[in-house]
């Protein structure tokens, strides 16, 4: 062999080393787990923002991170109270299942969170602001000082200085980050209310029209601006810091606010919410998913997203992540763009804590729902008896219900028939969403419908039956069983 062709084979290896370390940094690159953010409002009705189609509400830090990534069309929480939808959010497990199916209750002992599953990954998971979890064991998040917890708080000081100082720790370590405002939850006192004309706002239509509603929504909008300052806030400091690449920023609207139709409620206004999601490089921005998810799929599928960039598991009993028996399911195809479907139906429980227990919320109220992205279905599992929370119709810092009464009293025949329908309610509904969003009209007497009430029927049956949902005596031990 000649020393020339000696040369060119010893520069050839060369080359193809350099080239071969060059893709494999590339890969590792590619690779590098992502930081993830996940923000949370407070009862916040997702019809209320303005990427969602309102006609009142001015959020434009949300709009903008809704043009930058994906927004869901159908996506539901299970349960529209506070406690218990967090609880869920965070195990990726049903109501019954964590034993977190009333509001202001803990999980069952021994149930897993997200924390321990993402520090097996490495990472950092912190919590700042509202908590609503328990018991503590299960939820061992770091603690973020700097927003508010208390979400009946009369106003909000908050500052971004703990959670800039968790973000820039350590540059080597991912991180999970959950910021969970309080805003806009009552008694809706922060923002400024000034900006929003009583008289031009657009109502539901499952509301009555009395000027005590009016004013109280501008408000409830006014916090609405607020939270979406506190948005446009935090993502700023993800800029400001370089982290914007490699983060995964998510907001969810929670459940829906706390005017009658919507939180303690299974109807579209309480179980729809908002749901954006930003991932650059993986998500295209301003796309749309009709995709129909629920608050249990979010774990798996941030777990996935992370174990699809290299997290690793690590330590020395590490938890089977390919097993843990999750109601969810991960929608990372979704994420990239690989399909535009995932489930077939979401499912809603709802279960008041009676008079006489620890923060009481009215009158023995069960109730179970399924949706698919065209209908819903509600099953009112006490339906003799009347609807009633006290926090809505009965507060004396929110006097717009009692106008509803007076309204009615006087003859207005809209606020009759909308008093009707929050509290006296048949045993089955049935709406179309696709020409009835508002559910103002109850298909389930009507006998060309059979058959797809029987098909939701039977779901419903099923996830009962599969969460170990007993019914009614579930809320109400005393009393009788769900009808089957």
């Amino acid at each position: 062999m000649t020393a020339i062709l000696r040369k060119t084979i010893l520069v050839s290896f060369v080359l193809l080393f350099l080239v071969s370390a060059g893709t494999l940094r590339g890969e590792i690159s590619e690779k590098k787990p992502p930081n993830f953010i996940l923000m949370i409002a407070d009862d916040f009705t997702y019809r209320d923002i303005g990427c969602y189609g309102s006609p009142n509400a001015k959020t434009p830090h949300i709009d903008t991170l809704a043009s930058q990534g994906m927004q869901f069309s159908h996506c539901y929480t299970a349960i529209a109270m506070c406690v218990p939808l967090r609880n869920m959010l965070y195990t990726g497990l049903f109501p019954v299942r964590t034993g977190s199916y009333r509001n202001h209750t803990d999980c069952k002992p021994g149930t897993v969170s997200m924390v321990p599953y993402f520090k097996q990954l490495g990472y950092r998971v912190g919590l700042a602001g509202k908590v609503h979890v328990g018991p503590p064991e299960s939820f061992p998040f770091e603690r973020i000082p700097g927003l508010t917890e208390n979400c009946v708080s009369a106003k909000d000081d908050y500052s971004f200085d703990g959670i800039e100082e968790f973000m820039i720790r350590d540059a080597r370590q991912p991180f999970f980050l959950i910021a969970a405002f309080i805003q806009p939850h009552v008694p809706w006192t922060v923002g400024d209310s000034l900006q929003f004309d009583p008289d031009k706002l657009e109502l539901p239509p499952h509301w009555a029209d009395t000027p005590e509603t009016r004013v109280a929504y501008t408000k409830y909008l006014a916090e609405v601006s607020f939270l979406d300052h506190q948005v446009g806030e935090l993502l700023a400091i993800v800029d400001q810091h370089g982290l914007q690449d490699n983060t995964v920023v998510v907001f969810l609207s929670e459940q829906g606010a706390q005017f009658p139709g919507a939180k303690w409620t299974c109807w579209e206004q309480g179980l729809h919410a908002g749901a954006l999601i930003r991932w650059p490089g993986k998500i295209q921005p301003a796309t749309h998913s009709d995709a129909l998810i629920q608050y249990v799929d979010f774990l798996p599928t941030f777990l996935e997203v992370a174990r699809s960039c290299g997290a690793v598991s690590s330590g020395s009993n590490p938890y089977d992540l390919d097993r843990l028996n999750l109601d969810g399911r991960s929608f990372l195809k979704v994420l990239e763009g690989k399909t535009n479907e995932h489930g077939k139906y979401a499912y809603g429980i709802h279960n008041n804590i009676p008079e006489g227990t620890a923060n009481p919320e009215g009158s023995p109220y069960p109730i179970r729902s399924v949706r698919t992205k065209q209908f819903s279905y509600i099953r009112n599992l006490m339906p003799e008896q009347r609807y009633f929370i006290r926090f809505v119709q009965q507060d004396p810092n929110q006097p717009y219900y009692p106008s509803w009464r007076r309204a009615a009293s006087e003859g207005d025949v809209h606020a009759a028939s909308m008093i009707r329908r929050n509290e006296f309610r048949p045993d089955e509904e049935l709406y179309d969403l696709t020409n009835d969003p508002w559910e103002m009209n109850n298909l389930a007497k009507q006998p060309q419908y059979v058959e797809i009430l029987q098909e939701l029927r039977n779901a419903l049956d099923d996830w009962m039956r599969q969460q170990g949902d007993p019914g009614a005596s579930l809320d109400v031990p005393t009393r009788r069983d769900s009808p089957q």
